[in-house]
C-alpha cells in the first residue's frame, strides 16, 4: 500500500511505525505519520469496512449459537 503522503506499508495492521513512547514529546515525523495514517483510513473507509465485516461474522456466530443463547439460565454455583 502506498499512501499519497509518501509512506509505504504492506498492511495497516502489521506495518506500524515504532515510536519511542518513553519520550515526553512527539516528533514532527511521528505527527506526520499519524496524520497520514488517519487520512488514509478515512479515504479508504478502512474502519467502516473492518466494522462491517466483523459485524457480519458476529451475526453468523450468533445465529449459529442461538439455541444456546435462548436456553434458560441455570446457576452452576455449588451451595
Amino acid at each position: 500500500m502506498n499512501d499519497a503522503a509518501g509512506y509505504q506499508a504492506a498492511s495497516p495492521v502489521t506495518d506500524r511505525p515504532r515510536f519511542d513512547l518513553d519520550k515526553p514529546t512527539v516528533s514532527r515525523q511521528e505527527i506526520a505519520i499519524a496524520v497520514a495514517d488517519a487520512g488514509c483510513k478515512q479515504r479508504t473507509r478502512l474502519l467502516e469496512t473492518w466494522a462491517g465485516v466483523k459485524s457480519g461474522y458476529q451475526k453468523k456466530q450468533i445465529a449459529a449459537g442461538i439455541g444456546e443463547l435462548t436456553k434458560p439460565w441455570r446457576s452452576t454455583a455449588v451451595a
